[in-house]
Formats: C-alpha cells, sequence, structure tokens
C-alpha cells in the first residue's frame, strides 16, 4: 500500500492559454486507476458504510489501482484494518489524505478533474469552477472559503499525476451532471446546468463546452429526476401520500441518476410504466420527464448522424425511512439547513413543524460505476422488503450484463452511501490512461 501525505509530486503542473483539447474520452475505455472515498461515518443506524466500500475495493482492485480519499491517519488506519481482516491485496491501493472539508466534500466523481486527451494523445485536464452543487453560488467570502479548497482538488491530482491543465473556466459543472460519449458529444441537463451558471444563456455554455471539450455536439435534456431535485425544494409523498419525506443531501440536477452513455453510439434511459406511475406521485412526475428527455433522445444522433440506440432501465422503488435524532443524516441535514440558512423549503414548508419526517436515500439504477474489466450495479432488496424490488434489481444487473458484455457486472447493496445523496458512480472517479 502507498499512502499520499507527502507533499513531493511527478511534476509541476501549469496551465495553457490555448485549448487544444483533442477528445474526452469514455468511461469504458482503459483507465489508469480509479479515485474513490471511504466515508467515515455510517449516515443511518444498522447500515454500514464499510461493508459497500469493502465490496467495491475488492471488486476493482484485481484490474485497477485505487486512490482513496481519507479523512486522517485514523481514517487510515481503520480502512487499513478492515481491508486487512478482509485479506484485501493493498499493493495497487494508495491513500490520500483529504484537504478539503471532509463532511461537505464527499464525491470525487464530481469535484474530481475532467480529462481530455489533446491532440498528442497525452491526458490533460479541463479546470471547472465549483460551487457546491449549486446551494453555494454566488459571491461572497464565507462561500469562497468554503467552495475555495474542494474546487482545487483537480488541480492537486493534475499535479500529483503530472499532468497539464490545458484551460481553467469559470463555468460551474460537476462531473455527475455531465456524460461524455467518448466520440464528441455531450449530454447535460438544462435547468442544472443553468442554475449554475446564473448570468449565461443555454447558447453560451453550448458553446463554451463545445470550445473546451473539442465537441460536436451537446444533447440538451430538459428534466432531472424529481427527487434529485435541491434538497430542499419542497417535501415528496410517502407510501401512504402523506407530504412527509425529504430529499437526501441530492447532486441537484445530476444526469448520471437516470441517463448514461455506455458506448459511444448507446444511452440507458431510466423508465417508469404506466402501472408504476399510478401508484405514486413520485413515479409520476417521473414518468413524465422521463418520457419528455426519451422524445428527444430518440431524435437525437451522434456527431456523425447516426441514431443513438435507447435501452430503457427501471427505476428504483422508493425507500422512505424515519428521519429521527438517532443518526448521521439527520445530523447533516441540520448542520446543511444551518449552512445555508433555510429555515424553509423552496414552497414554504417550516421542516421542523413536520411531524414523523421521513428521508429518501438517492436510489438509482443508472448510477453504475466502470473499471478495468468491472462494472459495479446497484442493489437494494433485502429480507423482508418487497418483491418487486429484487425483480428490479435482477433486471438492472441483466441490462448492465448485456450493455458491457466484456466486463464482469458485480452487484452490490448501496443503501448505506445512498443517504448522502448519491451512489457507486458519484463516489468512483476514473482516471484514463495517461498516454494513449
Amino acid at each position: 500500500m502507498r499512502c499520499l501525505f507527502s507533499s513531493v509530486f511527478l511534476l509541476s503542473v501549469f496551465t495553457s492559454n490555448c485549448i487544444n483539447a483533442q477528445r474526452v474520452p469514455g468511461e469504458w475505455e482503459p483507465q489508469q486507476a480509479t479515485i474513490l472515498t471511504w466515508f467515515d461515518k455510517d449516515f443511518y443506524q444498522n447500515m454500514s458504510v464499510d461493508s459497500v466500500h469493502l465490496k467495491m475495493v475488492k471488486s476493482l482492485v484485481k484490474n485497477n489501482e485505487i486512490i482513496i480519499n481519507v479523512k486522517n491517519e485514523k481514517h487510515r488506519k481503520h480502512i487499513i484494518s478492515v481491508l486487512e481482516k478482509n485479506q484485501v491485496n493493498t499493493n495497487k491501493i494508495t491513500f490520500r489524505k483529504a484537504d478539503f472539508n471532509f463532511e461537505l466534500g464527499n464525491y470525487p466523481r464530481d469535484f474530481g478533474p475532467e480529462w481530455t486527451y489533446d491532440t498528442e494523445q497525452n491526458l490533460r485536464v479541463i479546470d471547472m469552477s465549483w460551487s457546491y452543487y449549486g446551494y453555494l453560488a454566488g459571491k461572497g467570502l464565507f462561500k469562497k472559503a468554503l467552495n475555495k479548497p474542494i474546487e482545487r482538488y483537480d488541480r492537486r491530482i493534475a499535479k500529483q499525476l503530472g499532468l497539464r491543465i490545458l484551460n481553467k473556466t469559470d463555468l460551474v459543472s460537476e462531473g455527475g451532471a455531465k456524460e461524455f460519449n467518448g466520440d464528441g458529444v455531450l449530454m447535460v441537463v438544462e435547468p442544472t446546468e443553468l442554475s449554475r451558471n446564473q448570468g449565461y444563456s443555454k447558447e453560451e455554455i453550448d458553446k463554451k463546452y463545445k470550445q473546451l471539450f473539442n465537441l460536436k455536439k451537446v444533447i440538451w435534456l430538459p428534466f432531472p429526476t424529481y427527487e434529485d431535485e435541491h434538497m430542499f425544494m419542497g417535501l415528496i409523498e410517502d407510501e401512504k401520500g402523506d407530504k412527509s419525506v425529504l430529499r437526501s443531501a441530492s447532486a441537484n440536477g445530476h444526469i448520471d441518476e437516470f441517463c448514461r452513455f455506455v458506448n459511444p453510439t448507446t444511452i440507458l434511459l431510466a423508465e417508469v410504466t404506466e402501472e408504476e406511475a399510478q401508484k405514486s406521485e413520485l413515479h409520476r412526475i417521473n414518468k413524465k420527464r422521463l418520457d419528455a428527455c426519451f422524445n428527444i433522445l430518440k431524435k437525437e444522433t451522434d456527431a456523425f448522424g447516426k441514431l443513438f440506440t435507447i435501452i430503457r432501465m427501471p427505476m428504483p422503488e422508493p425507500l422512505f425511512f424515519d428521519l429521527n435524532d438517532n443518526n448521521e443524516i439527520s445530523d447533516r441535514t441540520k448542520s446543511i439547513k444551518k449552512l445555508l440558512n433555510c429555515n424553509l423549503l423552496k414552497d414554504g414548508t417550516d421542516i421542523d413543524k413536520v411531524k414523523d419526517l421521513k428521508i429518501l436515500p438517492a436510489l438509482s439504477y443508472c448510477n453504475f460505476s466502470i473499471a478495468n474489466g468491472v462494472v459495479l450495479s446497484s442493489t437494494y432488496w433485502q429480507e423482508g422488503l418487497p418483491e418487486i424490488i429484487k425483480q428490479k434489481d435482477q433486471k438492472s444487473f441483466d441490462i448492465l450484463k448485456k450493455a458491457f458484455p466484456e466486463s464482469e457486472v458485480i452487484p452490490i447493496n448501496t443503501l448505506a452511501i445512498n443517504f448522502n445523496g448519491g451512489g457507486l458512480h458519484c463516489n468512483t472517479r476514473h482516471i484514463p490512461l495517461l498516454k494513449k
């Protein structure tokens, strides 16, 4: 095992004012390593984040180098003890002490580097700006102080790897908000991009993305999923129809929750059936949104004029959990509410007056993670839950097996980390091969 607590780097990092990106590689292409964050606390009682991260590392380490973000030395030693106890080979694992607020900055997918190959096939970095998923957008010393450490993460990783930063942009965007097909096409969610970049029009953002990443086209989808909107947007109906459910610490409109490229010409898009839409408000709203996305995608073409193949992926059954004072996610929700000075939800609801408040974890079958030789897929069923959840777990697994025939698809019950507003894809950031 290796430790990256030293300040020694391979090469100095520098920024080029000349944009000479050639191509953003697809996630399914060969990778140098995988970055992940190992959480230091369980978010909900009797649900172990250690067990999820252990399964992730065991699944990845056979074919992949791994960089693990850790909180401190005590945390690193704890992780090593978990790995050694479970006979995990740590020779290909590097630990990196977090140089950012560990409670606020969890998901390397989102604040990690945006990769591109330059015209000489060297891996380079595009340095995006950051605003904590739009929650800390705008100016002010307080917001700047919170944003700055994690906004610098991509530059620090670039320096550690000896990579050039081709360009730094004032565009704000997270990794989970963008889907590249590896061949000149980007998919984004329109309200997400506009909310992150107030003052820019859709046309201006489109132009900037094409310049930054040497893209032929940008596909704009009209909606995110309902449960992945701003965590304080308003309450969601529970299984009884009561408005009592708070979103978990959502990514505030990410595309990787519902729509993914699996190769340059194939898109996985989540789907809600007519029957499901009759069961709940959540399914009904998502069906309308996903159908609108489908109607756009079925007419879209790749950079060469070929229609995309679209495969539909199930939406998970919602799972609601009591938000009480006996779990970490309750404490984090209160901390975020205090941080944002948010006593009322955006719909005017005072959540301090809501009885029996519940929380909905960020559940998604589209939030899978791709690495060398493996695809990590989410499952949710456990003893005592409805059979429909097991059926959906299996259906999503079968779809991924077909979509990635040369990879081993490994199911992982991710519920313990979904309470933090994301999943497998959020918690991994691939590093493509340094030199093609």
